[in-house]
Formats: C-alpha cells, structure tokens, sequence
C-alpha cells in the first residue's frame, strides 16, 4: 500500500495515546522529531510516503504529511497556502522573493487550529534561535525566534511564520498540494514551469544534490549537536 509508512506511524502512536487530543500532539511531535527540515529533489512534490521516506522536507512536504496522518488518523484536517517573505530562509538557502507556505489545519473538538510547528527539528531549532539571538534579528535560517516546537492540542502552534505581518496573502483552504499548485497564488514556478519540473534531472542524484542543497542547513544541525 502507497501509505503503508503513514498507517504504520497512527498505529504506533495510537498505541500509547490516551485521547483523540494526545493522538493528534504525538503525530506532530513525530514529523518534528524525525523528519529533518531541509529541501530535496522532489521540492513540494513529495509524497507524504517519500517525506517519512527520506526523513527530510521543507515546509510544504512537511506540511502534505502532517495532513496525511491525522486524516489516517481519522482527524478533519486541510492545507492552508500563504504567500510569505524568504526572510525565514535567510542563511539556509537562496530563495526568490516571495514564498508559497502551507499551514496544517486540523479540527479538534470542533476548533480549527493552525499549525507549522512541527517543520525545525529540534537540533536546528536550538542552533538557530541561537543564532538569531546573537545577531539581534527575529527569523531566519529556517525559524523564527519565538519557535518551541511544542503544540499542546488546543491552541496555534508556529515554527517559521510566527506572525500576521510575515504573511503577504492567505489563501482558502484545499484539500490536496494538487490544487494548491495550479492555482495562481502558487509562487514556485519559472514562467509556467514548477521548480519540481525542474529539479527532476537531480533526482538521479539525489543523495549528492540533498546534501549541496542542505549543507548550510546541516552545518547549523551538527554545530547545534557538537555543543549539546
């Protein structure tokens, strides 16, 4: 089964939650402990399956398997788009101006919340809240400074775009990455080619293009690990 992965992570962390609410925190907390925030080749392309695969994806892959698992999980959840600045970016990649970022919206006891929470994984997080401390600014390098990581079930939860002035455009809801990419307020395109389209060739070489994609990324993660 194409879903295989994702069925296999509800089932695991059904088996150790208590309530809907707990089922739904120890799914967030899964994609933020074990998937890396980073870029690969298959860019917002990749599937929920490829996402847990490769263990690594930036917000709108992230974002596509968070939906994934609470709707196997049996949750009402949505994709919410936005048009962003690259300031989150700033020091972990070079980005055109303006971003396509998608929210996780997940209905919980009749409340919808909107997350992006779970996107930093720990390491990275810490070395860059750090690092933003130190040079006096609110985001960057994947984050922004107000980041915890932690979602408690009823409330927003944010890593990168902590607030409303980050947000150029918030789109309506969809229910797929499909039609959030054919829709005009999709920024990650050249003329009308998707970056997916055009990083197809590396996916030859993905292991090498993954790491010269994510080498300021992971410089970050392991100097975070080296003075844990």
């Amino acid at each position: 089964s194409p879903m295989q992965r994702v069925q296999a992570v509800v089932d695991q962390c059904r088996s150790t939650a208590h309530s809907p609410r707990e089922l739904a925190i120890a799914l967030h907390d899964v994609v933020r402990d074990e998937v890396l925030f980073g870029f690969t080749p298959y860019f917002d392309a990749a599937t929920p399956e490829r996402t847990l695969q490769l263990g690594i994806g930036h917000c709108n892959p992230q974002a596509s398997l968070m939906i994934a698992l609470f709707r196997t999980a049996g949750f009402e959840a949505r994709l919410r788009p936005a048009t962003i600045g690259n300031d989150i970016l700033r020091g972990t990649a070079d980005t055109p101006a303006r971003l396509s970022h998608l929210f996780t919206e997940v209905n919980l006891e009749g409340q919808w919340l909107r997350l992006d929470s779970y996107i930093d994984d720990p390491a990275l997080r810490r070395s860059a809240i750090d690092r933003l401390r130190r040079d006096g600014r609110a985001l960057g390098y994947g984050c922004h400074a107000t980041a915890t990581g932690k979602w408690d079930g009823r409330s927003n939860a944010f890593s990168q775009v902590a607030t409303d002035s980050m947000i150029y455009e918030l789109h309506d809801p969809v229910d797929d990455l499909e039609t959030f990419f054919a829709s005009p307020a999709y920024q990650h395109r050249v003329g009308p080619l998707r970056y997916n389209t055009l990083l197809m060739p590396t996916r030859l070489i993905a292991p090498i293009a993954m790491r010269a994609a994510n080498l300021r990324i992971e410089r970050m993660r392991v100097r975070d690990l080296a003075t844990a």
